[in-house]
């Protein structure tokens, strides 16, 4: 059986996954106030090795509690076999970073690792495979080699101080195949590198039962025609990581998934649902986003954090997908 937790932790994403065979993998590590989910989750798990852990792009929302992981299973003796990133060099990250402190930290800890093992650092590109086994894979789709060229000769030459948008360019996306099910995990990637990932693996046209939408459910990363010449028509399902606040997840996207029929998984929301329904009064929609994901007083971005569905389950064997949610809700 293979095991998906896409973890609740607000604006952000942590996602941990336990292979087939029992090997537990993370991809990005949100940090919620002081609280970090993933050690949480590792520490009631009592999981002891970790096959690889992924970041898959350098924008705090992804990396907020990754210092604190990596210097929690250092100290705990947990083994950390690999990790991924889209290969920014110490020097290129500080170029971008060079106001980041914290980013500096976790490379100064990744640095700790590669002391004790020379193969722990690794870059994800597309067509790398990340883990496999008989029946089971995990293969980077993006960033493309041509694309991380461009983005950063662009961006060294001009001595901007970080990559901003282009950071979004370059996020690893993540290509999940066991049985017969194919699952995408999007990472914040643009509509553009989508384009050229259905263009480089025609294999997943109306192919995937599962996508983790990009970009926290964001109108400008999210690609209908992707989305269209991917899914297959039955029992599809999404899943969005937000927390609510920069119009994260978009109305827009919530109603073209549930046009398509897609059942919606979303860790944060208001009661969207409710939104959806009051179709005699669609002109509020866009004065009930404004207010509702406004960042300024008297709305607090994470008072208004509502666990919709909380951390999603996804279960997955030759029989079926199995979704389980933290609040029990139905999907959207």
């Amino acid at each position: 059986m293979l095991e998906i937790n896409v973890l609740d932790v607000r604006h952000g994403d942590s996602i941990i996954i336990k292979t087939p065979d029992s090997k537990w993998c993370i991809i990005d590590c949100n940090m919620v106030d002081d609280d970090i989910p993933v050690i949480n989750y590792i520490i009631a798990n009592n999981i002891k090795e970790i096959e690889f852990i992924c970041l898959t792009h350098h924008h705090s929302d992804h990396y907020n509690g990754l210092y604190e992981l990596l210097d929690y299973c250092l100290s705990n003796n947990i083994i950390i076999h690999k990790y991924y990133d889209c290969g920014l060099s110490h020097k290129l990250l500080e170029v971008f970073y060079d106001e980041e402190k914290y980013l500096k930290k976790i490379y100064g800890k990744i640095s700790e690792y590669c002391s004790i093992n020379r193969r722990f650092l690794n870059v994800c590109r597309n067509d790398k495979s990340i883990f496999e086994i008989s029946g089971f894979s995990i293969v980077g789709l993006a960033p493309y080699e041509d694309t991380f060229r461009e983005i950063v000769a662009k961006k060294y030459k001009e001595k901007e101080k970080e990559l901003n948008d282009a950071t979004n360019i370059l996020s690893i996306v993540l290509l999940i195949r066991y049985e017969s099910h194919n699952i995408i995990l999007l990472g914040d990637s643009d509509k553009d590198t989508q384009n050229k990932i259905f263009e480089d693996n025609q294999e997943l046209h109306k192919a995937v039962s599962l996508i983790k939408i990009s970009h926290h459910g964001s109108i400008n990363n999210f690609n209908e025609d992707f989305i269209n010449k991917i899914y297959t028509r039955k029992n599809s399902c999404a899943v969005i990581s937000a927390g609510c606040i920069k119009k994260m997840p978009s109305i827009d996207v919530m109603n073209k998934l549930k046009e398509k029929r897609i059942k919606v998984y979303s860790t944060n929301s208001w009661d969207i649902g409710r939104i959806l329904d009051d179709k005699p009064i669609p002109e509020l929609s866009e004065d009930l986003n404004t207010c509702l994901f406004a960042v300024s007083d008297p709305y607090d971005e994470y008072e208004k954090a509502i666990p919709y569905h909380g951390t999603i389950s996804i279960s997955l064997d030759d029989t079926g997908m199995r979704i389980e949610t933290e609040t029990g809700k139905e999907p959207l």
